[in-house]
């Protein structure tokens, strides 16, 4: 998922929130998110800390998530 340039907002929230129900419900092992930063950094870790998921996780930049994403 990549969220350059997006608004830290309500409606981005509500798609995160989204994307995190299909995943559990499609059984997804990994999610690595890029373009979390400032105000979406502070809202994604709150997120992080609500869903209790290990398997997302938040990269600087698309090189290092894909190499996450094959370990």
């Amino acid at each position: 998922m990549d969220y350059t340039g997006a608004t830290a907002s309500s409606r981005c929230m509500a798609e995160v929130k989204q994307s995190g129900k299909e995943i559990r419900n499609n059984k997804v092992d990994k999610i690595a998110v890029l373009g979390i930063e400032g105000l979406k950094k502070v809202l994604f870790a709150g997120y992080l800390s609500f869903a209790r998921n290990k398997n997302i996780r938040a990269f600087d930049n698309e090189l290092e998530a894909k190499a996450w994403l094959v370990e």
